[in-house]
């Protein structure tokens, strides 16, 4: 009996531990910034994760985000939307010539927007 409860224990722990992981579905790619959209984790939550290369230093942000509802709008812009951060890419419109889409950044400490070149993950 013991042995059956301890297998039915490990089982439990590694689908949790499968269930919290997250996956890249949006990389992007600034002047200086380098961002990937994940999903996924216990939380089902989307997360950004930001990293900011500034004269050979490099700085690294993570902040959880929820997916802003468009309120049925046909041709809005898919918002990602946190405490000190949001993020927006529309794709509704015509890709770049590279086949990027142009998302832009704002963060809280950061008094510009940010254009970038976003792709899905693969």
């Amino acid at each position: 009996m013991k042995k059956i409860l301890m297998a039915a224990a490990l089982l439990l722990s590694v689908s949790a531990q499968a269930n919290d992981q997250y996956v890249p579905v949006l990389e992007c790619r600034g002047e200086g910034v380098s961002l990937a959209v994940l999903e996924g984790g216990i939380t089902g939550l989307p997360m950004i994760q930001i990293k900011r290369s500034e004269d050979s230093v490099s700085t690294y942000e993570s902040h959880l985000v929820r997916v802003q509802d468009t309120k049925g709008r046909i041709g809005a812009p898919t918002t990602y939307v946190g405490k000190k951060i949001s993020l927006s890419i529309n794709y509704t419109t015509a890709p770049n010539k590279d086949g990027s889409r142009t998302a832009v950044l704002i963060t809280k400490g950061n008094p510009k927007k940010e254009v970038l070149a976003c792709r899905r993950a693969r």
